[in-house]
């Protein structure tokens, strides 16, 4: 599957609306319901490239495209995402965890003033991270405050991104799933040599 973290998460932001109104078995609770905190973790390999990291234990893997028709119209390179569980009715955005892989030095990170810019280590690799914030975001008629926490690394011959996104409200638990991704991210020297 390849496509970039834009279509990606415009595909993410498509579904988390339309998949509301068909979940009927959610609690319906207040519209300060949050997500439960991280409390267990399960590893993940992937297939397609051989990277490894750990990911918050009820988050479901993301499927962008439904079958091999569309990776046509999605830009190259390769991405994989983690959607949160609902935490009720009110909740009109599931939280993502993804991670993408670009040819060269492409990027797929989203566009910031670089004021939250810093530099961290990802499995031996510096990575520049970024918090970019999506204000009054329209998804389907609803407006939501997204907050979009990054990591770019791009010395490896390939950029490889590590993204955690969601409403603000859910902040804390975005910034847990983000930095357990990056403390636990192994990446094999060369990903596009192991599919």
């Amino acid at each position: 599957m390849t496509l970039s973290a834009a279509c990606l998460c415009s595909a993410v932001l498509s579904f988390s609306v339309q998949s509301l109104s068909t979940e009927r078995d959610l609690p319906v609770e207040s519209p300060d319901a949050r997500l439960q905190p991280i409390q267990r973790i399960v590893p993940y390999t992937d297939e397609d490239y051989g990277f490894k990291l750990a990911v918050p234990e009820h988050w479901s893997r993301v499927f962008a495209v439904e079958d091999d028709s569309e990776v046509n119209a999605l830009e190259p390179g390769y991405a994989i995402g983690f959607e949160s569980p609902r935490s009720g009715l009110h909740d009109h955005f599931a939280d993502y965890l993804m991670i993408e892989v670009l040819p060269g030095s492409h990027s797929g990170a989203f566009d910031s003033d670089g004021s939250q810019q810093g530099v961290v280590m990802v499995d031996g690799r510096m990575a520049v991270t970024d918090v970019v914030y999506l204000d009054g975001y329209e998804v389907d008629g609803t407006s939501l405050d997204l907050v979009v926490y990054q990591a770019e690394i791009i010395e490896l011959g390939f950029t490889l991104t590590v993204f955690a996104i969601g409403e603000k409200r859910e902040a804390a638990v975005l910034v847990d799933a983000f930095e357990l991704a990056l403390k636990t991210l192994k990446v094999p020297d060369d990903p596009f040599s192991v599919s």
